[in-house]
């Protein structure tokens, strides 16, 4: 399963925040120009787990667009191949996948996923026939309700309401519609006026809060009893977008400014654990997880233990409430990593076309380099 190339670059801006308190804000500096320097000791990395998702004519995904783990379960949403949510045991085994139609419980184009642990259902917003679907964790249908507003993600809040964020120009970044689904009870995050579409990875994130990110900001806000608050600010220094570069330059030139390394992505797939802060940028056509440790209040890189053969290639799509990351890996990138480094993972071959694998991990206590 592969990442579509128009989802792995996204815009940022510095820009205006109305209805947004940003006292007590806390500063993630990271120097993009020392990555891999860092004389520091690193976490020591611990592999919890790693998964082959069960391949079938059933259960084959195509694009990994959302993972969520949760309550010994895995859900992963197709957008563009198979246009389906599969739902997987933690040890691989295949549950079950929504099915196409426009019947009860079915889909056309599903394009967004909530999964609301508290209560331990599943919503999906379907793009073509604008529904959101509710289901239980096995992926039973139990009702579905008219959401007629595009988003690219969306939260059920506890009082009913529900939060979206659109990846097209909608004057707020961020709305709270009513019971109604009609309704718009509050803005957030203003939005500016540009001629193309934008999606960023999890831009809505709950496990025992609930934190959103913005397009064209590099802020991690907290939503709570209907006031947004900044918690995070990440500064990459002289490598963040201006307004100005924004409103000069189309995407394919932004794209490039990322490629080139002369400029960084916003943040993609926020997830928070009880000790570590975890989200993903693009530069120089790499992407770099971090996992921001709220005890060392310091950033480590994901791609350090990549680099010192400690974990295959891997992209992180997220964190538990109890710190454990998990990620997707290749079958390639599997079989690449036990050849070279002797580390066997898994036992027996591995098919380059069958789905991929999800690896958890923990970070502890500082190692030395």
């Amino acid at each position: 399963m592969r990442y579509p190339l128009f989802f792995l670059m996204f815009l940022t801006l510095l820009g205006c925040k109305e209805d947004v308190i940003d006292t007590g804000v806390e500063i993630i500096y990271i120097d993009l120009d020392k990555l891999g320097e860092d004389p520091d000791p690193l976490p020591n990395l611990e592999i919890e787990s790693i998964v082959h998702l069960e391949t079938n004519e059933s259960s084959l995904v195509g694009n990994v667009d959302r993972i969520e783990w949760y309550d010994g379960n895995i859900y992963l949403l197709d957008i563009h191949k198979s246009g389906a949510l599969f739902a997987f045991s933690e040890m691989g085994e295949f549950i079950d996948r929504t099915k196409y139609g426009r019947g009860p419980g079915e889909v056309i184009k599903p394009y967004a996923l909530y999964l609301d642990k508290d209560s331990n259902l599943i919503y999906l917003w379907d793009q073509s026939l604008e529904l959101i679907t509710k289901y239980s964790s096995k992926l039973e249908y139990l009702g579905q309700e008219k959401f007629n507003h595009t988003l690219t993600n969306f939260a059920i809040l506890e009082d009913g309401r529900t939060l979206v964020n659109s990846h097209y120009y909608m004057d707020f970044m961020y709305k709270i519609y009513g019971p109604d689904n009609e309704t718009v009870e509050q803005k957030f995050i203003p939005d500016i006026n540009y001629p193309y579409s934008y999606r960023i990875f999890r831009s809505i994130s709950k496990n025992n809060r609930l934190l959103i990110i913005a397009p064209f900001q590099y802020d991690i806000y907290e939503l709570e009893d209907n006031t947004l608050s900044i918690e995070y600010q990440v500064d990459f220094g002289k490598y963040m977008l201006s307004k100005d570069i924004i409103e000069q330059n189309g995407l394919s030139e932004l794209f490039a400014l990322f490629s080139e390394g002369k400029r960084v992505s916003s943040l993609n797939d926020i997830s928070e654990g009880e000790s570590f802060l975890s989200f993903r940028v693009y530069f120089k056509s790499e992407a770099l997880d971090f996992a921001y440790s709220f005890k060392d209040q310091k950033p480590y890189l994901i791609n350090e233990y990549v680099g010192k053969n400690m974990l295959p290639a891997c992209t992180v799509r997220g964190i538990t409430e109890d710190d454990l990351f998990y990620a997707v890996v290749e079958p390639e990138d599997l079989d690449n990593f036990q050849k070279e480094t002797g580390k066997i993972l898994i036992e027996g071959e591995i098919d380059p076309e069958s789905n991929s694998y999800i690896i958890t991990f923990k970070l502890g206590e500082l190692v030395k380099n």
